[in-house]
């Protein structure tokens, strides 16, 4: 993919988050979810994403919980620290589970699983990691730019916290997928890991 068409595709991706977040919390969870299906749709058509890398296999399932434990154990032992280090953060997080509350639970978890997680990792994961390796970078800095770009989106939110937690959740994430190159692992735990934080077991 061409430098034009990866900042084509990156100010798309821009253009999405600021609608999602200008316009929250009414409608949250329609707008991510139409959006991230969005993203998700895109990087199918320009790169046949999951069909490119042979699709779901067994041991995916296995693979995901496992990154999205160890992910979810990381984020934890974050959170312990954070009202010393980043004291208003805890404000932050708390504004972030009032965007959960705006939407019965069940449906939460059904669309943070099976729309935005693979959606983002569609996207992010999928198209724009590949198309960085592809105009040159080494893999980990690929990685690294995929997570700048992806927590930057987030920046939208006006929610620091949770840009720098897609940063991290990015390089995670995006470390994965360059250790085993097959999208569906990530996306399963990406999905776990957002049903654990969100609504199972929230950092708060």
């Amino acid at each position: 993919m061409g430098s034009k068409r990866i900042v084509a595709v990156l100010a798309a991706a821009a253009a999405i988050e600021w609608a999602v977040w200008a316009w929250r919390p009414g409608g949250f969870w329609l707008l991510i979810s139409v959006g991230t299906a969005l993203l998700g749709v895109l990087a199918l058509w320009l790169r046949r994403g999951w069909v490119q890398d042979g699709g779901p296999r067994q041991g995916d399932f296995a693979i995901g919980l496992g990154g999205a434990v160890g992910l979810y154990a990381v984020f934890w032992l974050v959170s312990l620290l954070l009202p010393h280090v980043w004291p208003s953060a805890i404000y932050q997080l708390a504004a972030l589970y009032t965007l959960v509350a705006v939407a019965p639970w069940q449906l939460v978890g059904i669309l943070a699983a099976l729309v935005v997680a693979p959606g983002e990792e569609l996207f992010w994961r999928g198209l724009l990691l590949p198309a960085l390796r592809e105009r040159g970078l080494p893999p980990w800095a690929a990685v690294v730019a995929a997570a700048a770009c992806y927590g930057a989106a987030h920046l939208f939110s006006g929610n620091p916290l949770l840009a720098v937690a897609a940063f991290a959740g990015g390089l995670a994430w995006g470390a994965m997928y360059l250790r085993i190159g097959r999208l569906s692992p990530v996306i399963i735990s990406h999905a776990l890991w957002d049903l654990a934080v969100l609504l199972f077991f929230p950092l708060r």
